[in-house]
C-alpha cells in the first residue's frame, strides 16, 4: 500500500501531495534505475572501446582479445556491484518519500533524502572504486552529495504518457530524456482519477485513453 498525505487542490489550479512509494516490489522503480544504469554502461563501453580502437593501431591482433576480456571484466563488475548495491539499498530503505506538484505549466518531484542514503551512495562509491568501476564511482559520489533531487515535466515537452493503474501511478516522458520518465505516485485511487481526467487539457497535443 502506498501511504500518503490529503490529496488538497489550490484555486489556481496547482495540486501537490506527498507518498511513500514501496522500493523493491515496484517494477516503475526498477526500471527506472535500470534505465539510468544501462546508459551508464553503454558509455563507458564506448570509452573503453575508443581505449582499444587506439590500441589496435600498434597492435590489432592483441588489442582485439584483450577489448573482449576487458569488456567482459567491465560489465561483471559494473552489473554486479550495481545489482548488489540496489538490492541491498531496496531491502533497507524499503519505501521512499515523494512530493509531487502540478500546476498549469508543468508537472515536478521531490526527493529528500535522508542522511543514511548519502551514507549509503558513499558506501557505494567506495565498493565502485575498489572494484576499478570509476564511472559508477564518481555516479556514486554525486549521489551522496547531494541531499534532494528535483525534476520537472513541462506539460509542452512531453511526447508520451502511459497509466499504471494498479500502481496508482502516470509515466510521463519528455524530451530530451526518451527513456527515463517522470513518474507520478498518486495516493489513492480519487487522486489518481482526477489526475488522469485533468491532462488532457494540460497536453492537448497527445492523444490520450
Amino acid at each position: 500500500m502506498i501511504e500518503a498525505k490529503p490529496f488538497p487542490s489550490s484555486g489556481n489550479g496547482r495540486v501537490s501531495w506527498s507518498v511513500d512509494v514501496p522500493l523493491l516490489g515496484n517494477r516503475l522503480m526498477w526500471r527506472e534505475v535500470m534505465s539510468v544504469y544501462t546508459a551508464a554502461w553503454l558509455g563507458m563501453c564506448l570509452l573503453v572501446g575508443l581505449g582499444f580502437w587506439l590500441a589496435m593501431r600498434h597492435n590489432p591482433e592483441q588489442a582485439r582479445g584483450s577489448l573482449l576480456l576487458g569488456l567482459l571484466i567491465m560489465s561483471a563488475a559494473f552489473w554486479g556491484v550495481f545489482l548488489l548495491a540496489a538490492l541491498l539499498f531496496f531491502c533497507i530503505k524499503g519505501r521512499q518519500r515523494f512530493h509531487f506538484r502540478i500546476d498549469q505549466q508543468q508537472a515536478a518531484s521531490l526527493v529528500i533524502k535522508s542522511q543514511g542514503e548519502r551514507i549509503l551512495a558513499g558506501a557505494v562509491g567506495i565498493m565502485a572504486g575498489l572494484s576499478g568501476n570509476q564511472g559508477m564511482a564518481a555516479a556514486a559520489g554525486q549521489e551522496a552529495s547531494e541531499d534532494s533531487i528535483r525534476r520537472r515535466a513541462a506539460w509542452r515537452h512531453l511526447r508520451k504518457i502511459k497509466f499504471h493503474p494498479d500502481l496508482l501511478a502516470i509515466s510521463l516522458y519528455r524530451w530530451p530524456w526518451p527513456g527515463l520518465p517522470l513518474v507520478l505516485y498518486l495516493p489513492h485511487q480519487t487522486g489518481y482519477q482526477k489526475v488522469r481526467e485533468r491532462l488532457p487539457r494540460l497536453c492537448p497535443q497527445l492523444r490520450l485513453p
